[in-house]
């Protein structure tokens, strides 16, 4: 007799679990070279803002929900005076998971910690429900707490690509289309933005001098100028703002 073996149901929550474990650990032979052990770079504050933007690339976080969280966990780190107290990667976890709510994006916890564990332990499995999984939660809870008192409740962020985009629309109207697709500006403009991020003086410069200065070093390092701007005028920087 052929004995029939019945495979324990998968629910659709697991499966999404899993999904998000095998996103935040690509195969080795395709990434690991580009896989970093953050274990290694306990209070940096660089490889932290890496980890936010790896971790919320994993999520599906929107550009801005990334940002926000870099900006959130500068900001915390630029007011706190007890920085060596802190897990600054659990900080970092709480920062994406405030950034969703501010930007009014639904980033499930559980998702959180399940990516945020998985990239900062490589391989590991989602926890189950039980001691370690509400000790990890309460611990994400509790910092993202820590962080809105820290900043005193003020946790408006004024995003430079905002204003980017809006100045980008300008200068292509100005150019031309034709003229203006031939040169990568806007995305080069916007991968400097997002660059800066990593750099916590990010947040000592107004949203707009941030934008204009990124446009302005896109178009130097292409060589190209805005028309009717010459060295004796008003410069491209000058006419966008």
């Amino acid at each position: 007799m052929e004995r029939n073996r019945q495979r324990s149901p998968v629910s659709t929550q697991q499966r999404h679990e899993l999904s998000l474990i095998q996103s935040a650990n690509p195969p080795k032979e395709n990434s690991s070279n580009v896989l970093l052990d953050y274990s290694k770079f306990r209070g940096d504050a660089f490889m932290a803002i890496r980890f936010i933007f790896e971790c919320g690339m994993k999520l599906d976080a929107q550009p801005m929900t990334i940002s926000t969280a870099a900006m959130l966990l500068h900001k915390f780190r630029t007011a706190s005076t007890d920085q060596k107290e802190y897990d600054i990667y659990l900080i970092a976890a709480a920062s994406i998971y405030l950034a969703g709510k501010i930007e009014s994006q639904l980033i499930k916890i559980r998702d959180v910690i399940n990516v945020t564990r998985a990239t900062l332990h490589r391989n590991s499995l989602p926890l189950e429900l039980g001691d370690s999984y509400w000790a990890v939660r309460e611990s994400i809870v509790q910092a993202e707490l820590l962080v809105i008192r820290v900043l005193k409740f003020d946790v408006t962020i004024y995003h430079p690509q905002k204003f980017l985009v809006h100045y980008l629309k300008t200068l292509e109207e100005w150019m031309g289309v034709e003229e203006w697709t031939k040169i990568p500006v806007a995305r080069t403009s916007w991968a400097f933005v997002q660059d800066f991020h990593h750099d916590s003086s990010i947040i000592n410069y107004p949203p707009q001098a941030v934008a204009v200065a990124a446009i302005e070093l896109a178009m130097s390092a292409f060589g190209c100028t805005v028309p009717l701007c010459t060295p004796e005028g008003k410069n491209s920087w000058q006419m966008v703002s």
